[in-house]
């Protein structure tokens, strides 16, 4: 999953990671799928590579990463 971390969704960012943290939550697989957070802005950043705990990945706070990195990205990966 990618989340935006520019200035234009600033007021939203809260919002846009509570929505990326509960998506994961109902669709990751316990040892089964694996996620990853990045963030996008000026340049992306990875904030939490593939885990397969949802909640790694809902603990990355995107402001903190923008700090580091402007970006702020998670993708779903289903594994067979």
């Amino acid at each position: 999953m990618l989340l935006d971390t520019s200035n234009s969704i600033r007021d939203r960012i809260k919002f846009e990671q509570d929505a990326s943290t509960n998506f994961l939550f109902s669709v990751l697989r316990h040892n089964k799928d694996e996620a990853f957070v990045m963030t996008f802005d000026d340049e992306p950043q990875i904030v939490q590579p593939f885990t397969g705990d949802a909640g790694r990945c809902g603990t990355k706070s995107p402001r903190r990463a923008r700090a580091a990195a402007p970006q702020f990205t998670m993708r779903f990966m289903k594994r067979a």
